[in-house]
């Protein structure tokens, strides 16, 4: 049974407004179940136009999705490395990258801005990264502008805005303004994780990472990633002296991550590929340039013997005028047939 129900406008129009059907109720047969009654017709149509027949519609507002909960730092920590691998893998990346290794620049959808020039950009954007969860603004005087009082705003405001106006134009969102990307919280200051990633972050989470899996295999894979993402040392537009111990010890991380790679690298070429990397990083390391030697000697490139032995010798002379162990210039004698 349906009813329909009509409203006459001004100028005679009959617009017709809803149908409303009635289902008479029957009282079920016990002696075979009854089907559920059909859902009912979603009627989309607001308003229709008798004469002309043509329904406007009203569109359905969507209801919107959950919004994902956010993974504490504590939490991280708590969860073993393959639940931490599964939670990053499922997460999209940001939009924004900021690469500090090698270089000072972000890379957005709009292409690569430079960071490497402007007063004291630089090192306020690796102040930035290297204290990802958050760095208060007197620590980032005491480390940069150890002499210049703390009501002195412009020092750090200015560069500040500066770095969020580059990530602004990186991103290419207009609405996105300093406060969205740059976070604040009881003069803490932070990057906004959800929008941006550091090179840094990537890098030395994987090393973090695979020094904490026991598979092999799974960590011979994190450490790939990681030596690939090192494309030179941390926040070369720094001049300051807080960012070298930073600088140092991710070299001589990444120098550990090669070593190990070559530990389970069977193909020459490749192993030749590694020694070679880390040697850059640590010319001076003695074992590691044996091996290179050997390899070379392997592969019958008695050049190359020559070659690494003499760039040992330099390197070392540029410490002090060092020179080989015995022991390195025994294997170079014997591998070139001199002993």
């Amino acid at each position: 049974m349906s009813l329909l129900f009509g409203l006459v406008v001004a100028g005679g129009t009959f617009m017709l407004l809803r149908t409303v059907r009635f289902q008479p109720r029957t009282a079920p047969c016990p002696s075979r179940p009854v089907a559920p009654p059909p859902a009912p017709l979603r009627d989309d149509t607001s308003l229709m136009r008798s004469s002309g027949g043509t329904a406007v519609v009203s569109p359905t507002p969507r209801r919107p999705e959950p919004a994902e909960a956010p993974t504490s730092p504590a939490t991280e920590q708590q969860a073993g490395p393959a639940q931490v691998r599964a939670t990053v893998a499922a997460k999209p990346a940001p939009p924004l990258q900021i690469r500090l290794l090698g270089e000072v620049v972000i890379d957005g959808p709009t292409g690569l801005i430079d960071c490497a020039s402007g007063k004291d950009l630089p090192d306020l954007l690796g102040q930035l990264a290297v204290h990802r969860h958050g760095v208060a603004r007197e620590r980032v005087y005491e480390v940069l502008w150890p002499d210049v009082p703390l009501d002195k705003y412009d020092v750090f405001h200015s560069p500040k805005k500066e770095i969020a106006r580059r990530l602004e134009k990186a991103l290419g969102w207009e609405e996105i303004g300093a406060t969205e990307l740059i976070q604040q919280a009881s003069q803490r200051y932070w990057l906004n994780k959800q929008l941006i990633t550091v090179d840094y972050w990537q890098l030395t989470d994987l090393l973090d990472q695979a020094g904490k899996v026991e598979d092999a295999p799974e960590q011979v894979a994190l450490l790939r990633q990681a030596v690939r993402l090192y494309r030179g040392p941390f926040l070369p537009a720094s001049t300051r002296e807080w960012s070298e111990p930073i600088r140092e010890d991710l070299r001589k991380r990444v120098v550990k991550a090669l070593t190990t790679l070559t530990d389970h690298e069977t193909d020459p070429e490749e192993l030749v590929e590694l020694l070679d990397r880390a040697l850059r990083l640590d010319p001076c390391n003695e074992p590691l340039r044996c091996r290179q030697m050997r390899t070379y000697a392997d592969l019958g490139r008695t050049d190359a013997v020559h070659r690494s032995y003499q760039d040992l010798k330099a390197a070392l002379a540029d410490l002090g005028d060092l020179r080989p162990r015995a022991r390195t210039t025994e294997v170079y004698l014997q591998l070139t047939g001199r002993r």
